[in-house]
Parts: C-alpha cells; structure tokens; sequence
C-alpha cells in the first residue's frame, strides 16, 4: 500500500513539475521599437537585447532592457544620446511588468493566433506609468510562441520642458538646433518570440 502510495505521488509531482515547466517562457532577443514626431524630426529607435518572461498560467508578461542599447535611426542623435553629453545612468533601464487580460481565450497547447489584451506597469527609471495594450499571440505547432503588442504614452507637459532643456543645454554646439522638440505622445511596438523554459 505505501509503495503504490509512494509511487502515484511521484507521479503526480512529475506531471505537475512537467505542466509548470511548460506553462513557462522565456525571451532574451526581444525587439523593442520606439517611435516620436516632433516639430524638427521624427525620431526612431530600436533595442534588439530585451529580455521578457511570459507565464500561460498566470498570464503574467514582463520585459525589461537597457537604455543604452537603443539604436536611434538619426546618427547625429544617436552619438549625443550615447556619448558623455548625454548621461543615461538615472534612466538606465527600463521595464514591463503585466498580465493578459483575457488569458482565459487563449489555449497556449493548440496552434493558433489569438488576440489579446494586456494591462501593467511600464517603469523607465523614476517613472511608472500605467499602460493598456492590445495585441496578437501566435502560438506555434514547436511549442514557441510569439508576441506583437503596440502601445502609446503620453508623457506630461513638464517633462517634455525638463528633455529640451536638457537637450539644449548639454548638446548645444553638438547638434544644430535650438530645440529638441520631444513630443508628449510616445508610440511603443514589442516583438518577442519566447521559447519554453528548460
């Protein structure tokens, strides 16, 4: 009677072991694009090095990069934003952290494209922001799964004055032009391909 104890509870844990395993996945080359019109350029800028996790069970999603590693696509913009003019330490990184809204119509073992909805937190140093996105699923007969997501932001009045100050003040001489011209409204687009964890 214990030995058949024994071994049904072993069996169960593996199962339950096996299921939590493949409810797990995980994403160390996500693609980040960040997008801005101002009044002198539009500006665009890409990170290929964002990590991100996704959880079928609970539907929780994070992601989270460096500053650092956007490539701006202005080159002049580009140097000043990673040279000494510019010191990105106070905003170093930057991070995702939310859940699936509708999780429950998304079948994470059928292969499919599903839409979604997610809702969290977005922290870009000191920031927090509360963020809605929707966005589609793909999940794949390999047993990856795919993610594509955009979002806009809309940074305060403030803030936007704080960047062209600075932009002023630290890159003057180095690009030309009076002002930065940040714009309030952000457009975000990520791409993650996750891969069950190990």
């Amino acid at each position: 009677m214990f030995h058949q104890k024994a071994v049904l509870s072993i069996s169960i844990y593996c199962l339950f072991t096996i299921t939590l395993i493949a409810q797990s996945y995980s994403c160390r080359t996500g693609h980040v694009h960040v997008s801005s019109t101002n009044k002198l350029m539009n500006i665009e800028a890409d990170n290929y090095q964002v990590q991100s996790t996704l959880d079928s069970s609970s539907g929780q999603v994070t992601f989270v990069g460096l500053s650092k590693s956007f490539v701006l696509e202005s080159g002049a913009l580009d140097q000043a934003f990673n040279s000494k003019y510019v010191d990105v330490n106070g905003f170093s990184k930057f991070k995702y952290e939310g859940n699936i809204v509708n999780l429950a119509s998304i079948d994470f073992n059928t292969p499919g494209k599903y839409p979604f909805k997610v809702k969290g937190f977005l922290y870009i140093g000191p920031e927090k922001r509360m963020t809605s996105a929707n966005g589609t699923l793909v999940v794949n007969s390999d047993g990856t799964v795919q993610a594509n997501s955009d979002f806009a932001i809309r940074i305060e009045e403030a803030t936007v004055n704080k960047i062209n100050n600075l932009m002023k003040e630290r890159l003057s001489g180095y690009l030309s032009m009076s002002t930065f011209g940040v714009s309030r409204d952000i457009n975000i687009d990520v791409n993650f391909k996750f891969k069950p964890k190990a």
